[in-house]
């Protein structure tokens, strides 16, 4: 029997708004059950978990939401929300992120030479 599960890979890069230079910034994978991407940020230490869903649709953009895994003890306690992003039509299929705090835009991008 074939195992073929293997999770889709996607590329995170940070932006610098000012000079629109990319520099890697880790991995997200897809979640195809519940619709939402994985974000494994290089700068973020492992146990800390973000994820990135869908909000809204309308005319070409969509609207997505981060959210930041909170615990106590190591067990799950709730998300809370710590960023937001879109892509449109002029997007090229990127997702741009407003991750906060950190000065530059994140982009989730299917490309891995972005």
């Amino acid at each position: 029997m074939e195992l073929t599960n293997k999770s889709e890979t996607f590329y995170l890069w940070w932006e610098n708004p000012n000079i629109a230079k990319r520099t890697p910034a880790g991995v997200a994978f897809y979640d195809e059950k519940f619709g939402e991407y994985r974000l494994k940020i290089d700068q973020i230490p492992d146990d800390q978990v973000y994820y990135l869903k869908p909000t809204s649709s309308d005319n070409g953009r969509i609207d997505y939401q981060v959210d930041k895994v909170l615990k106590r003890s190591g067990r799950f306690l709730k998300r809370v929300e710590t960023g937001d992003g879109y892509s449109d039509k002029d997007s090229q299929g990127e997702i741009y992120i407003d991750f906060g705090g950190f000065g530059k835009r994140l982009i989730l991008t299917f490309n891995k030479a972005s």
